[in-house]
Formats: C-alpha cells, sequence, structure tokens
C-alpha cells in the first residue's frame, strides 16, 4: 500500500503532475485513477492516512502520459481503465487482456476494413433518410472505435510505467 503524495512523489519522476495532491484526489473520486482501499485514524484534526494500492504510481503516470500525448478526456480514461481493471494489482491480467486485444485487432483489420467500405457504399446508395439512420450508426460505431483505441492506448501506457518503475526499483511486482 502507498499513500498518495508517495505515489505523486514517485510518479513525478516519469511525468508531470499537473495541480496538487488535491487535482489527484479528485482523479480517485472520478476513477481516473484508483480509489483508497485503506484509512487509518489516529485522531484529532488530521488524524488519518489513506492507502491506495501500489499500482497507483502506474495509474498517475499512464493518466498524464494519456491526457497529454493522446489528448483523452478523463472520462475517457476512466472508462478504459474500469474496463481493464481485472484486479488492482493483476498487471498479468493486463497484460493478457492487452495481447488479446492486439491479437483480435490483427485479426479483424481486414474484416473492419471490408466492413468500412461497404459502409461507405451504403452511405453512397442510400437516400436522404436512410443515409441519416446509416450516419448516426456511423458515429456510433466511430465511438465505439475510439473507446477501443483509448483501451488499447491505455494499456500501452500502463505497461510502458510499469517497465520504468521496475528499471528504477520504485515498485515491485510479484
Amino acid at each position: 500500500m502507498i499513500t498518495l503524495d508517495n505515489a505523486a512523489e514517485k510518479a513525478a519522476k516519469f511525468a508531470e503532475i499537473p495541480g496538487s495532491i488535491d487535482t489527484l484526489r479528485r482523479w480517485a473520486r472520478n476513477e481516473v485513477i484508483s480509489k483508497p482501499i485503506h484509512e487509518e485514524y489516529y485522531g484529532g484534526f488530521d488524524g488519518r492516512e489513506v492507502f491506495y494500492h501500489d499500482s497507483l504510481i502506474i495509474e498517475i503516470i499512464t493518466a498524464i502520459r494519456l491526457k497529454n500525448n493522446y489528448r483523452y478526456k478523463f472520462g475517457e480514461i476512466s472508462k478504459a481503465r474500469n474496463f481493464l481493471e481485472t484486479g488492482h494489482n493483476d498487471h498479468e491480467g493486463l497484460k493478457e487482456v492487452y495481447f488479446k486485444k492486439v491479437k483480435d485487432d490483427l485479426q479483424h483489420s481486414k474484416q473492419l476494413k471490408e466492413e468500412k467500405k461497404k459502409r461507405q457504399e451504403i452511405k453512397e446508395a442510400a437516400d436522404e433518410a436512410t443515409h441519416y439512420k446509416l450516419k448516426l450508426l456511423a458515429d456510433q460505431l466511430e465511438e465505439l472505435e475510439r473507446m477501443k483505441q483509448s483501451i488499447i492506448d491505455y494499456v500501452t501506457e500502463f505497461l510502458k510505467a510499469l517497465k520504468e518503475l521496475k528499471k528504477e526499483s520504485l515498485i515491485k511486482v510479484n
């Protein structure tokens, strides 16, 4: 387990932390990063300490990189993280999901191209009313494609951050 301050300090070596610790607390509330898993109370006004999973360091770096490098919105990052979350510390599970996605993408790339070509042909042949309905469906498909890409990008950046943190011995992974 790790505190938010400690995780932010370690993550700052790999990515510029935006704002303050309050920003990261807001991210946790909005599920951009994991929520706390444990709190200890010591009494008094500031008499508590909040703990998170050790993977929080990786999640912070991943979220910052997805926001800055890929221009994802925090809602998209949150959806991708939640989709992939198979357990807070299950890095092997994330790798399996990632490699399955890559394999599926390779297998379906031809099919997607053919489907896109067919959608285009249908769009051109349809009358205006049908064209409008098909455009809505195409827009929904594009939104799903963006979600799929955000998941792939999330896993990619998560694994990069994990590798960097392992290299610097800032996190231990079984």
